[in-house]
């Protein structure tokens, strides 16, 4: 969870406060506070200087990464509130990350106008990916973890092969800064959401936008769900959308 004190914390889960598995239904429930599990994990430097601005956790629940305003990019093991590993090499403050499907590499979006890919264990990055105008917002990983998808503030999503770092594609049609992208499950279907309202889907192997939405006031993130479930975050609200 991102936190604006200079911390991540990881947070038990009420297990009977859930979304229905068709999309169909929701149980609406007060909302109420969990108790944490117990691990804090802390971001040294001045406080000021560090908002945890985003997190992932591995495929097999090991290890996570957090990114930082202070332009770094966190490993931590669940059980352990001190980095494991420290991911230096974006020039401005780190926005978003995401992780391969098989956890053997990851994915950091910075405000320096690239994406990055680094070795969990560590040293530099692998691979630096450009081409956007402006910050990259966020990053999300085919399910297959051959390409990468960033998104801007340049209105732009651009695709990129991982393995040579190259350009595969740049999708348009987003009218504002694009914040939040998400693939879908077992499938190449991205969507993204953008400070306008306007939510799209697109198939990244044609290139092409399916469908799209729009709701009062700007959207920031997106996550998928089974059986087409999308969860819309934006400043009016959450949204659900089941995609037929």
């Amino acid at each position: 969870m991102p936190w604006r004190r200079s911390t991540a914390r990881i947070w038990a889960a009420p297990a009977d406060d859930r979304f229905s598995a068709d999309g169909r239904s929701t149980t609406p429930r007060r909302p109420r506070r969990t108790r944490a599990a117990g691990t804090v994990l802390r971001h040294p430097g001045h406080p000021r200087a560090r908002t945890v601005t985003g997190c992932a956790i591995a495929p097999d629940g090991t290890w996570l990464v957090t990114t930082c305003s202070d332009g770094l990019a966190r490993i931590f093991l669940p059980g352990n509130g001190k980095a494991r590993t420290v991911l230096a090499g974006h020039t401005g403050p780190v926005l978003g990350c995401a992780i391969a499907p098989g956890g053997e590499w990851l994915a950091t979006a910075g405000a320096d106008g690239t994406a990055r890919l680094w070795n969990p264990r560590g040293g530099p990055a692998t691979t630096i990916l450009d081409g956007h105008r402006g910050p990259v917002q966020a990053c999300a990983v085919s399910t297959g973890g051959e390409w990468l998808a960033g998104v801007g503030r340049d209105a732009r999503v651009r695709v990129w092969d991982v393995a040579g770092g190259s350009t595969r594609s740049v999708l348009t049609g987003h009218e504002a800064p694009v914040l939040g992208c998400a693939v879908a499950r077992d499938s190449d279907l991205l969507a993204t959401v953008s400070g306008d309202g306007v939510a799209r889907i697109w198939s990244v192997p044609d290139g092409e936008c399916l469908t799209m939405t729009r709701v009062d006031g700007p959207l920031r993130s997106c996550a998928w769900g089974p059986a087409g479930l999308l969860v819309l975050g934006g400043t009016g609200g959450t949204y659900v959308w089941q995609l037929r």
